[in-house]
């Protein structure tokens, strides 16, 4: 893959040169501090924060996530998942160059691994939408809650723009500024979605019936990491994540279930398609080999019985999750539950990110409404 060049920058160097640079068509830069990768200051985050022309851009810069010189297609798009348009690589603690997103489908296009399926097939459905009026912080909290990364953006009804994970980074931060006219600093939950509408790409709409080929040289084309899939009756959004993710080769999970008693056989199929969606979500967090579910079936009072069910799971690592309950389908809710915490524990714990109480840190941003305002110090 191409590497394209990277403009770094020292941070205590001041915001007017940023702003020059940016103004004159440079979309990142890259920020240094001590020599090694610090954050990345983006053209969205100067058109969306107030800031001072004296002040130090590290402390208006973003703690994005870097690409390692080596790492593969799915490493790249896990990285890209939150809405990055371009992301620094670094070797070491030096930054090589930088890639932006549609590089990685221009990659796919030309090695001819995009898939031939159509949108529809993969699109995210329901869209989730949002007024143009409501707050920063309500968006962001919703975002996290819910684990999404893109929302479609309404004024009175009509359909405006998609807004992503990395668009409201700029506004969960702190920046000790005075504010202009002697107005007081707003926190996130005053700043209202508008306020990032205009430094976001147009809305770009395509057919559920077109290919994802079609759709990633739209996405090239219009430099845009999300479209707005419409018609025929049918809605949904696609990113250029799902693209990336579609079109990587998949492994294949051996899925063993045993246990099951003739009256519970017919349910075979569906609790094995359960299992196989549950590995396939988390193909890019830890893909998963092989899986056992052992069911064991009680008798009890009267016709009911109790179900008892263990579930060893290997992929990069091995562990074990039980439950038990009084129907099956739910037992196996729990289970899958349990495995999901497993595995995105296991990914915190390999990253160094579990807190003191041992509880998953989310990816989004976590939001104390009234006590965010825009830019926050790097630490």
């Amino acid at each position: 893959m191409i590497i394209r060049p990277a403009t770094i920058m020292n941070a205590t160097e001041q915001m007017a040169k940023a702003s020059k640079l940016i103004n004159e068509g440079t979309l990142t830069i890259v920020v240094q501090k001590n020599g090694k990768y610090f954050g990345i200051l983006s053209d969205k985050t100067l058109r969306t924060v107030q800031y001072q022309q004296d002040a130090k851009i590290e402390k208006y810069a973003l703690k994005a996530p870097a690409i390692k010189q080596y790492d593969n297609m799915e490493k790249m798009a896990e990285l890209f998942i939150e809405g990055y348009r371009e992301l620094p690589v670094i070797e070491g603690d030096s930054v090589v160059g930088m890639i932006r997103n549609t590089d990685v489908l221009n990659e796919l296009l030309d090695g001819d691994k995009i898939s031939p399926m159509k949108l529809e097939e993969v699109m995210k459905v329901p869209v989730e939408k949002m007024g143009i009026k409501e707050s920063v912080a309500k968006a962001a909290a919703f975002m996290r809650k819910e684990k999404k990364h893109h929302i479609l953006i309404t004024d009175n009804g009509k359909n405006v723009t998609i807004i992503s994970s990395a668009d409201i980074l700029p506004f969960m931060q702190k920046v000790k500024t005075k504010a202009p006219m002697g107005r007081e600093k707003n926190g996130a939950n005053t700043i209202l979605l508008q306020t990032i509408v205009g430094s976001t790409p147009k809305l770009i709409s395509i057919s559920p019936s077109a290919s994802l080929r079609e759709a990633s040289k739209l996405m090239i084309r219009n430099s845009v990491s999300a479209l707005l899939v419409e018609g025929e009756g049918k809605t949904g959004i696609l990113t250029i994540v799902d693209i990336i993710k579609t079109s990587m080769p998949k492994h294949e999970v051996i899925i063993e279930i045993v246990g099951l008693d003739e009256d519970d056989k017919k349910n075979k199929q569906d609790i094995y398609n359960e299992i196989l969606n549950f590995a396939s979500s988390f193909e890019m967090i830890m893909p998963i080999e092989f899986v056992r579910l052992n069911i064991k079936k009680y008798s009890a009072t009267g016709k009911r019985h109790k179900y008892s069910m263990k579930m060893v799971v290997t992929g990069k690592t091995t562990f074990e999750v039980s439950s038990n309950g009084w129907k099956i389908f739910s037992v196996l809710k729990d289970i899958l539950r349990e495995a999901e915490r497993k595995i995105k524990e296991e990914k915190d714990r390999i990253k160094g990110k579990k807190n003191k109480n041992k509880k998953l840190k989310s990816i989004s941003i976590q939001i104390q409404e009234g006590d965010l305002y825009p830019g926050k110090p790097m630490k």
